[in-house]
C-alpha cells in the first residue's frame, strides 16, 4: 500500500500477485504505518485479485496487518480468499460483529471453523494483527502478544490455504463469496502480508515494534529499521 495513487495495489513480494484497488482511498503517510496506506468507508471499498487457488501449496503460513477502525457492524473482514460463486470454500481474517475480536474462519465444503481472540480492536487506534497455522493449530496475536483463542465452531484444524480449494480470488477489506461481496471494512489498513511460514513470536514482536515506532513519522518500518532487519523481515514473505 506504499503506492500512494491509482487503481493498483502493488504486490512487493516475488510473486506479483498485484490487487486492483476498488473505491478506497489513499491515505498521507502521517495517517498510515508505513509509506501510504488505504482507507475503507464501509460500503463497498475493497483490494481485490482474481487467482485462481492462491498458495495451495501453503499447508502452513502467517497473515498479518495493521488496522485502524471503531465500527464493527458488518463483521469487518481484513483478509479474504474464497470461491466466488458459493459459499463453501473460504479462508477469512476479520472482526466479530459485537465484541470487536479478532477471528479467523475457514471452510472446505464441510463444518466451518471458527476461532476468535478475546481484545476488542474496535477503539480506532492502530493495531497489529497475525494469523498463524503450523498445519495443526491456529495462534492469534494482537500488537505483538499471543492472544487467548476461543474456539466457536468446528475444530481448531489449522486448515490453510493447501486444505482450501477452488478459490479464485483474495481481498482485502471484503469478502468476495456466494456471488456477492460482504462484510465490507471501514477503517485504514495497512502493511497486509502473508508468509509461507510460521512466523515466532519475536519476529512477530519486532514486526510490531517496527511499526509502533512508526507512528507519526515520515517513514516507518519500511525503511526505519534498516538492511539487516528488513531482509529478516522479508524472509518466506509471499504477498505485502
Amino acid at each position: 500500500f506504499n503506492e500512494g495513487y491509482g487503481s493498483t495495489a502493488y504486490d512487493s513480494s516475488s510473486n506479483q500477485s498485484n490487487g486492483t484497488v476498488t473505491n478506497a482511498t489513499w491515505q498521507s503517510r502521517e495517517q498510515c504505518i508505513s509509506g501510504k496506506c488505504l482507507y475503507f468507508d464501509g460500503t463497498g471499498d475493497y483490494v481485490d485479485a482474481t487467482t485462481a487457488d492462491w498458495l495451495s501449496s501453503d499447508s502452513l503460513g502467517t497473515i498479518s496487518a495493521w488496522i485502524k477502525t471503531s465500527d464493527v457492524s458488518s463483521y469487518p473482514t481484513i483478509f479474504s480468499s474464497a470461491d466466488y460463486a458459493s459459499s463453501l470454500y473460504y479462508m477469512v481474517l476479520n472482526l466479530e460483529q459485537t465484541t470487536g475480536v479478532i477471528r479467523f474462519i475457514q471452510r472446505n465444503n464441510d463444518t466451518q471453523d471458527t476461532l476468535s481472540g478475546t481484545t476488542n480492536l474496535a477503539d480506532n487506534n492502530w493495531h497489529h494483527v497475525v494469523v498463524q497455522s503450523d498445519g495443526s493449530n491456529y495462534l492469534f496475536y494482537v500488537d505483538g502478544n499471543l492472544e487467548s483463542t476461543n474456539l466457536d465452531a468446528g475444530s481448531d484444524s489449522g486448515d490453510w490455504f493447501a486444505d482450501t480449494p477452488n478459490r479464485d480470488n483474495f481481498d482485502i477489506g471484503i469478502m468476495k463469496w456466494n456471488s456477492t461481496t460482504s462484510y465490507p471494512f471501514n477503517g485504514h489498513i495497512d502493511e497486509v502480508k502473508v508468509y509461507n511460514y510460521v512466523r515466532t513470536q519475536a519476529q512477530i514482536r519486532r514486526d510490531y515494534n517496527a511499526g509502533a515506532s512508526g507512528f507519526g513519522g515520515s517513514e516507518g518500518v519500511g525503511v526505519g529499521i534498516g538492511q539487516r532487519p528488513q531482509q529478516y523481515l522479508s524472509q518466506g514473505l509471499i504477498g505485502y
